[in-house]
């Protein structure tokens, strides 16, 4: 029969496959997800064959009676038809889950390793003891070598041939009746090496006579020892080559800070340091910084290196120049041991000072400090301390005599003048004159009257210079101008005007100079 059909798909919860159904035709239940084949057998053509074939549970698939599925990970039988509907586990026959299967293989697993743990435990069983034996039969035999017997070797008889052990009742009996065994003094033998005598106890006293004693030995020729590692410090026996080895082989070293080391190494006898830098040498150094030296005593006149401090109080002796002298100088830089009067500082290295700051203005800061009171000579910072040594110690400055633009005056009190104290400045270029200041002068006055004036003035005579006499004064007729006038006659008294009248001033009120004709120079002090 041919087969119009090769695929048949439905959908029908209710019918699983159509019937009839082709031979070799598939059919697909969606619904169900069921898939059959038709039969080709001729006994029962049309009929249908399910496939084997396991699916995943569905609500609202219909199952036939032996068919598997999947539900919630266990693989279940349908014991009959199932109608769609929810999981009922009562319908299935439970064929296989993950517990099951590991319960199997547990079990088959389990009992495998029982069975080779028991066939282990059997050969270690087996081999324990024969190690045992073994061991028991080992730990009882001697070693052919180097062994030691526990008890007394026994033999069984006297020795037969040469190489035969002897037994101590053998050799006690053969001594004891003078038998074939020879004393050592007995024994005669063909001198070796450096041997003189064949007699056996004669060489054991000349190999005696070439033993050293192990307490204070005296050897000759040339004894050798094991050379002790590099560095070794113990009692070991020192060999030539361990002292060959301790010769140093690294460049000496130089400079640095002095210390004793730890190094057990030694330079050898020509071994040369290298140069230092830090070094000079002894022919003709060439310094640098600020060398120092010891300073000769003063007139010294030999090979000793003279000091700064040397020159300056030989100086002082030939120029006459000390500590706190000043000389006038067009000169724009101090000479040596000198300082500009600039109006500056001057302290020691750490001051800070704006003139010198320096160990060389110790002399000048105490002589200046000592002398000249702070309103002049001012410290920084302030206030002044105990003494002018404290206030060096301490790294203040000291401010120097004002000079820069001033006239140079003596300090003291003259005769009819104003006393001056060391260091002190006063005075001013321009000076403004207050009311004060001003000369004594006539003033004339213009007075406007419209009536007449009563003066009362007292004047001197013009001629005597002696009498007074009272002046009326009265306006001229026609003009408002008194009259008499008098010009360079002292007048006191008093005059009483009725009126009004109008003054006059000269004049602009500004300061005048006080500078005299003046020569500038720069001026420098000794430190």
């Amino acid at each position: 029969m041919t087969s119009h059909y090769r695929h048949r798909r439905i959908y029908n919860p209710a019918t699983v496959f159509p019937t009839p159904i082709e031979p070799g035709e598939i059919a697909v239940n969606t619904s169900n997800r069921q898939l059959a084949v038709g039969d080709a057998d001729p006994a029962s053509p049309g009929s249908m064959k399910q496939l084997i074939g396991v699916r995943f549970f569905d609500a609202k698939a219909q199952y036939a009676a032996g068919e598997f599925i999947v539900q919630a990970g266990v693989l279940y039988c349908s014991k009959d038809a199932i109608a769609p509907g929810p999981f009922n586990a009562a319908q299935w026959d439970l064929y296989a889950s993950d517990a099951a299967s590991k319960a199997y293989i547990d079990a088959a697993d389990s009992a495998i390793s029982t069975a080779y743990q028991a066939a282990d435990a059997a050969i270690i069983t087996d081999y324990q003891a024969a190690d045992l034996a073994l061991t028991s039969s080992v730990n009882s035999k001697l070693n052919k070598a180097g062994d030691s017997m526990t008890g007394a070797l026994q033999l069984a008889r006297a020795p037969q041939a040469d190489l035969e052990a002897a037994t101590k009742k053998y050799v006690d009996e053969t001594v004891a009746t003078g038998g074939t065994v020879p004393r050592a003094d007995q024994i005669i033998t063909v001198p070796l090496g450096g041997l003189s005598s064949g007699n056996v106890q004669l060489q054991l006293y000349e190999l005696d006579l070439e033993k050293a004693p192990i307490a204070s030995p005296q050897f000759t020729g040339n004894p050798r020892a094991p050379t002790p590692p590099p560095n070794d410090a113990s009692i070991s026996i020192a060999t030539t080559a361990f002292v060959a080895g301790q010769a140093a082989t690294a460049t000496p070293l130089v400079a640095g800070t002095a210390a004793v080391g730890a190094s057990l190494k030694y330079a050898r006898e020509d071994h040369i340091h290298p140069a230092d830098p830090a070094m000079a040498p002894l022919d003709s150094p060439v310094f640098t910084g600020n060398p120092t030296a010891p300073t000769p005593a003063p007139g010294d006149s030999d090979k000793s290196i003279a000091t700064t401090e040397f020159v300056a109080q030989a100086v002082v002796g030939v120029s006459g120049f000390s500590t706190g002298d000043v000389k006038l100088t067009f000169k724009s830089t101090a000479d040596g041991g000198w300082v500009m009067m600039n109006d500056g500082t001057i302290g020691d290295a750490s001051s800070g000072g704006t003139t010198r700051a320096g160990a060389d203005a110790h002399a000048l800061f105490i002589l200046l400090w000592d002398a000249i009171p702070d309103a002049y000579c001012p410290v920084s910072p302030t206030p002044r301390g105990s003494s002018s040594a404290a206030d060096w110690a301490a790294h203040k400055t000291l401010k120097l005599p004002r000079a820069l633009g001033r006239a140079l005056a003596i300090a003291g009190s003259g005769a009819g003048l104003s006393g001056r104290a060391l260091g002190q400045f006063v005075g001013e270029e321009n000076h403004t004159l207050i009311a004060a200041e001003g000369p004594n002068m006539p003033v004339s006055v213009n007075v406007s009257a419209s009536g007449a004036v009563t003066a009362n003035l007292k004047t001197l005579d013009a001629d005597t210079g002696a009498m007074p006499k009272n002046v009326m004064l009265t306006p001229e007729k026609g003009s408002d101008q008194f009259s008499p006038t008098y010009s360079n006659i002292p007048v006191t008294g008093t005059a009483s005007v009725t009126g009004s009248g109008t003054g006059t001033t000269t004049g602009g009120g500004q300061p005048h100079n006080n500078m005299p004709p003046t020569s500038f120079m720069n001026v420098m002090v000794k430190l």
